[in-house]
């Protein structure tokens, strides 16, 4: 997911929306089964980590140093985070590895050395096609199918130079939102097999990471589909299962257990049966501002409890800067309710 919640409810018509009201009712009559009897972990994102310039509150760009969370984090995700393929490859067999190096080596100053990355944003130069309204901060046409020399060129490099640094690597990111993928769930089947191909090869210890479909309601839930039947059909090449979770607006931790119920029991049924990560999580209010810190640290904690049935890890999305636009529900910052809920975990 990206700064606004518009990418989100643009997802999703003013029908389902009515449907969606009776979740917590749902919700209630679900999550008998437990999928998970290990320890849930949290992860954090942490955009904001390596200096570099950014938008400042007044508007202007500034040269923003840098920031790590101040609490504890073993888990990172790297994301919205000067990483995407866009920014590491901006020409064929060009690479411009310096944000990706320097956030991996700030993870590991600070101790964390369990990194995800997520491998997506189709440069031009290796879009199939040209897309409409691909996502702007990444590049015009990064939701466009790629070339698969160009992929496995990408990825081959990638991989190779990093071994032992990275320790997962998601491939791509939400592909049920047009903003991020505009191919066919086979298309990015064929990806994790390539993917899976390298990856085997030269760091068979990092881990593989799904494609995580965003879901928000029952019409995402439905979006997502498509893309697990077809690593079903491809066999599964995956060492993890992932899911991004974005309650729709004003909804609770309840909905968030129909939610991620509702994926387990379709995964489970076309046979995946291994470890499932939420790889970004946050919820949003009706007025657009963060929930009071007690609030939040409610909120946290209950979603913790909850996911402890169903995952091994959930992700929250960020650790966030002031003034950086992105107002969601939970704001994890020093001293913060929500900050505060995670370190019991």
């Amino acid at each position: 997911m990206r700064i606004t919640a518009g990418a989100v409810s643009g997802l999703v018509t003013a029908a389902l929306l009515a449907l969606a009201m009776n979740m917590p009712a749902y919700a209630e009559e679900h999550g008998s089964e437990n999928y998970n009897t290990q320890p849930t972990s949290y992860g954090l994102h942490v955009p904001w980590a390596a200096p570099h310039d950014r938008y400042m509150a007044d508007g202007t760009i500034g040269r923003w140093a840098g920031e790590w969370p101040t609490i504890p984090v073993k888990n990172i995700r790297l994301w919205d985070s000067h990483t995407t393929w866009t920014e590491l490859q901006p020409a064929p067999h060009t690479f411009i590895w310096d944000d990706l190096d320097a956030n991996v080596a700030i993870a590991r100053q600070h101790g964390t050395t369990d990194i995800i990355l997520v491998v997506s944003g189709t440069p031009t130069w290796a879009a199939t096609r040209h897309t409409q309204n691909s996502a702007n901060w990444i590049g015009k046409d990064s939701a466009s199918p790629p070339k698969l020399a160009a992929w496995t060129e990408y990825l081959t490099a990638l991989v190779q130079r990093y071994k032992g640094r990275i320790s997962a690597y998601e491939i791509w990111n939400e592909p049920n939102n047009k903003l991020f993928w505009q191919g066919t769930p086979a298309q990015l089947a064929v990806m994790v097999d390539i993917a899976h191909s390298i990856i085997n090869k030269y760091d068979p210890a990092a881990l593989i990471i799904a494609p995580a479909p965003l879901i928000s309601s029952r019409a995402t839930y439905t979006s997502a589909l498509p893309y697990w039947k077809a690593l079903a059909s491809h066999g599964w090449n995956i060492d993890v299962a992932s899911t991004h979770i974005y309650p729709e607006t004003g909804k609770t931790s309840t909905d968030f257990e129909w939610l991620i119920d509702e994926s387990m029991e379709a995964l489970t049924k076309l046979g995946w049966h291994g470890r499932h990560w939420i790889t970004e999580i946050n919820y949003q209010t009706k007025t657009g501002n963060p929930v009071t810190n007690k609030k939040a640290y409610t909120l946290v904690t209950q979603t913790m409890e909850r996911a402890h049935k169903y995952v091994q890890r959930i992700y929250w999305y960020a650790w966030t800067v002031p003034d950086n636009g992105y107002q969601p529900a939970l704001l994890f910052r020093p001293g913060t309710g929500a900050a505060k809920a995670l370190l019991h975990y």
